[in-house]
């Protein structure tokens, strides 16, 4: 297992804590911008093609970890690339309404995963 136990290991989870506060305090912001982007067909097809990238990515990872279990981050790069990708595909097709509150859960789920990460890689 890699060493995450120095200053990186705090940084990274630092940086999750941060990403997830952002989505989860800017919510009807983003969603506002988002919306307002996908009105152009290019832009559009940028987002549905991000999501899919992003997703086959996730399931790359997932794949990985299942290979090399003895590297556990595998599994938490592939969730953090699965909540990018459903976020980028949720843009793709939402609402703003429901997208504010995706949004909301994403950065949610960004702040238990930097807790997860926290007990895993540093504590762990």
């Amino acid at each position: 297992m890699a060493n995450f136990r120095g200053n990186y290991g705090y940084l990274i989870v630092a940086m999750a804590v941060l990403a997830g506060y952002l989505r989860m305090s800017r919510a009807n912001r983003i969603a506002a911008t988002q919306v307002e982007r996908r009105q152009s067909p290019y832009n559009l097809a940028v987002q549905k093609i991000l999501a899919s990238v992003l997703i086959s990515a996730a399931f790359a990872l997932a794949v990985f970890a299942v290979l090399h279990r003895e590297r556990s981050w595998f599994w938490l790069a592939a969730v953090v690339a699965a909540l990018s990708g459903g976020q980028a595909l949720a843009t793709a097709l939402l609402p703003q309404e429901r997208l504010a509150t995706v949004i909301r859960m994403i950065g949610a789920a960004f702040i238990v995963l930097a807790l997860v990460m926290y007990f895993m890689l540093i504590r762990g």
